[in-house]
């Protein structure tokens, strides 16, 4: 039992790592497909949302002034090493599975504006973690 889960935490730190995990895998595991599987096993998602406001001058009543706002979004580890990296789609929405852990996510900017906050999450073995991110898009 131990041996198994000693294989699965070294899956999970070589990937989290972003190391060549084929060559440097323990135990017989030989393969990154069989890292992976092993990862897979207590993988965590982070699902989110991306949206931009305002993006009208002048707010009115019962009219939404933010709309879903496509970002790249840098994902990294509590040592700010970049573990991954997701683009959010039209409806502004994305997804991603990552090994439990804390980890913190950065949004991208083309300059001083838009711009958003960085987020931490917890990622838990088996478990969905959601996020909302606002752009600020600098409009006053």
């Amino acid at each position: 039992m131990c041996r198994r889960l000693c294989l699965i935490k070294y899956a999970l730190i070589a990937l989290a790592l972003g190391g060549p995990a084929a060559e440097a895998v323990p135990f017989g595991l030989t393969t990154r497909e069989e890292v992976q599987m092993a990862a897979d096993a207590s993988a965590g998602r982070i699902e989110g949302q991306v949206t931009i406001r305002p993006v009208r001058s002048v707010e009115r009543r019962g009219v939404s002034n933010q709309q879903p706002y496509q970002a790249s979004i840098a994902v990294l580890d509590m040592a700010r090493r970049e573990v991954a990296r997701v683009q959010s789609d039209a409806e502004g929405r994305f997804e991603l599975r990552l090994p439990p852990g804390s980890y913190v996510l950065k949004p991208e900017s083309p300059g001083l504006y838009p711009r958003a906050s960085e987020q931490r999450v917890v990622v838990r073995s088996n478990a969905t973690a959601r996020v909302e991110i606002v752009y600020d898009s600098g409009m006053r």
